[in-house]
């Protein structure tokens, strides 16, 4: 079978997404299905085209406006693409978009869905979703949801799609990528903290994490690591821990390589993202797969899957009051740590990439009948 993964952004890039399609391509390679991404540049001097596991990997240039990823080049790879199956990435990314306009008759689309609200920019994510939900509505076979809660929001609040064209599948955990991490030193620097993974970003939910910060880590006794990229929000996020004076204490650490994450988690007494909205939340599955326990919002779409197996807790988005009191709780009791530890590794185990590559294998295999 030949499947085109047609995605914004693609490894060596980081994020969720990133790591969603890579793993996914992997895995299906694996199945034994010939596998191509079609992506963007990250810089200049990346190879256009190259070979990476099993997998072609072709890679156009884009313009990024106020957080949309423009890439009209990728029209004409698609158009020529002898794929049985065209799988894209974001509910109204340019290759989503420009797959529907070639009227590729076998499209699968997983949204990664993030409602306009929790974006930075809402209004130019209001007038794609306006200009091009319908087309793709007209043009995609299956939508691949990450979650239930997902799935809901995309056929009830927006009506975007009809929930028969809609399975939920989760996100997957790359277990081989921890194989040793035991043996990794767990702490950074001797001392005890939380931990925050992700792209700093106006929808992650850091500034309400820094405040709730500010209330406990005195006596607590603990710091904050907060791993990842920015995105346009790192210069709030400076003013805010300098206005609360924790420029001793929150310590922003940017991109960090695969070792040194691996080292994060399993240091950490909690990983934290009390987000506005969250597609899916591939941190906290790495954090649960080490045995870190997770506090997470409740707008987060993984928070049911979470609370049915037992492996989180839950505070109130933008209260940093709330989240100070599950701070405190679960740096306090170490039972409960250990509890949620256990649970966490247990679903983590469920998840393997090769279980969630073979069940979209099977959906790509339905379309085709």
């Amino acid at each position: 079978m030949r499947v085109l993964q047609v995605v914004h952004k693609y490894p060596p890039a980081r994020g969720g997404v990133e790591n969603h399609v890579y793993n996914l391509s992997k895995s299906l390679s694996d199945l034994g299905c010939e596998v191509t991404v079609l992506t963007t540049l990250n810089s200049p001097n990346e190879k256009r085209l190259d070979y990476e596991k099993g997998i072609r990997v072709i890679r156009v240039p884009s313009l990024t406006i106020k957080g949309v990823v423009l890439a009209p080049s990728m029209l004409n790879y698609i158009q020529k693409a002898d794929a049985d199956i065209v799988h894209t990435h974001g509910i109204v990314s340019s290759g989503t978009i420009l797959s529907c306009l070639c009227r590729k008759p076998n499209i699968v689309m997983t949204p990664h869905f993030h409602p306009p609200s929790t974006h930075r920019y809402p209004l130019p994510n209001i007038l794609l979703n306006k200009l091009f939900v319908p087309l793709e509505k007209k043009s995609i076979k299956k939508v691949v949801a990450l979650t239930v809660l997902e799935k809901t929001i995309l056929c009830d609040e927006f009506a975007y799609f009809d929930e028969k064209s809609i399975e939920v599948i989760p996100n997957g955990i790359d277990l081989e990528r921890f194989n040793g991490a035991d043996h990794i030193a767990g702490q950074v620097k001797g001392e005890d903290y939380i931990l925050f993974v992700g792209r700093l970003a106006y929808n992650k939910g850091l500034d309400t994490l820094i405040k709730a910060f500010d209330k406990v880590h005195t006596e607590l006794e603990i710091e904050l690591m907060v791993a990842g990229q920015d995105a346009g929000y790192e210069g709030d996020i400076r003013m805010l821990i300098d206005k609360l004076g924790l420029k001793e204490h929150v310590h922003l650490l940017g991109g960090v390589s695969d070792s040194e994450l691996i080292s994060l988690y399993k240091g950490a007494k909690a990983t934290v993202l009390p987000a506005k909205y969250e597609a899916f939340g591939l941190s906290l599955m790495e954090s649960l797969a080490l045995g870190t326990p997770v506090i997470i919002s409740d707008k987060m779409a993984i928070k049911e899957l979470l609370l049915d197996k037992g492996c989180c807790l839950v505070t109130k988005y933008g209260d940093p009051d709330d989240l100070a009191e599950l701070i405190k709780a679960i740096i306090s009791d170490g039972q409960m740590r250990e509890r949620l530890s256990l649970r966490g590794r247990a679903l983590a185990k469920e998840m393997s990439w090769r279980r969630i590559a073979e069940k979209v294998y099977g959906l790509y295999q339905d379309m085709l009948l």
